[in-house]
């Protein structure tokens, strides 16, 4: 997992992102590993924290507290978490000094078909749009014909 989070703050909520792994790696070796399917599974967790001395309580049109994606390089997304939500207005709440977190699984079928390169992962907190980001500096090649995806967290910003 990767320990720089990059941070989002919104007035008082501040949303952390972290991706785990933040590198996936593909074997294109000639032979077997090249030719069977490499699935990989990548987690993402938002956390927001009230970082404020008064409780924060709202209520959200839907179900969809939280959404996940991934974008390549040009911007293109790639994966974006099931958007199931219900129709139903959700009471959200986070205490005073107190954070939630959500999670998202993004589950890649095989992974060679990606192509190696740099990928930003997003997560959202939807009730006030406040985001959180992580990118990748640069994919590696190896000549051992392992290529890695890069999921990282390399920076932090406020808003």
């Amino acid at each position: 997992m990767a320990n720089d989070q990059p941070e989002r703050i919104d007035g008082f909520l501040r949303a952390e992102l972290t991706i785990d792994p933040s590198d996936l790696l593909m074997d294109l070796m000639p032979g077997e590993g090249a030719n069977r399917r490499q699935p990989k599974q990548v987690q993402f967790v938002l956390k927001v924290t009230n970082s404020s001395r008064t409780d924060y309580s709202t209520e959200h049109e839907n179900s969809e507290i939280f959404r996940f994606w991934v974008s390549d390089a040009r911007g293109n997304e790639v994966w974006r978490s099931p958007g199931t939500s219900l129709q139903v207005i959700t009471p959200v709440r986070i205490d005073a000094g107190a954070s939630t977190e959500g999670k998202g699984i993004w589950q890649i079928e095989d992974v060679r078909k990606l192509t190696p390169g740099d990928y930003t992962g997003y997560g959202e907190f939807v009730p006030t749009n406040l985001r959180a980001d992580a990118e990748s500096p640069s994919a590696k090649s190896f000549n051992q014909g392992i290529t890695t995806l890069l999921l990282r967290n390399a920076r932090s910003f406020r808003h």
